[in-house]
């Protein structure tokens, strides 16, 4: 089933409304959270993570498709372009991240924009 995990989206009901509209199912995924894998946030019970994080918050906010097919995934990025919401990272639920925790796929997506972009990395 198609879902959207919200991560420290605000406003989140300008994505609410679309995904309602294409019948895509939201979950807001509150911080205390954040230690759960990203699989068992996504509805799979099994999917726990491999390891926890000391992390206390996020600088930024993250949107990850869970089982999206990539014609919304497209929609949903240019409506949210066109709506001028801004989301720090954008992912897509992996075999690999499905067993990572919110923390540590932040962590890795803010890794990888520094990387790309030749930025030095911040602290966390």
């Amino acid at each position: 089933m198609e879902k959207l995990l919200l991560i420290q989206i605000t406003p989140e009901d300008a994505i609410l409304k679309l995904a309602q509209r294409m019948h895509i199912r939201t979950v807001s995924v509150s911080p205390s959270d954040y230690q759960k894998s990203i699989g068992q946030l996504a509805g799979f019970p099994d999917q726990t993570a491999t390891h926890t994080s000391d992390g206390t918050g996020l600088d930024g906010s993250m949107l990850i498709f869970c089982d999206v097919k990539e014609r919304h995934q497209n929609q949903i990025l240019e409506k949210l372009r066109t709506m001028d919401v801004s989301i720090t990272y954008k992912a897509i639920l992996t075999p690999t991240n499905r067993h990572w925790t919110v923390f540590q796929l932040y962590d890795e997506l803010h890794r990888e924009h520094c990387a790309m972009t030749g930025k030095e990395q911040e602290n966390l």
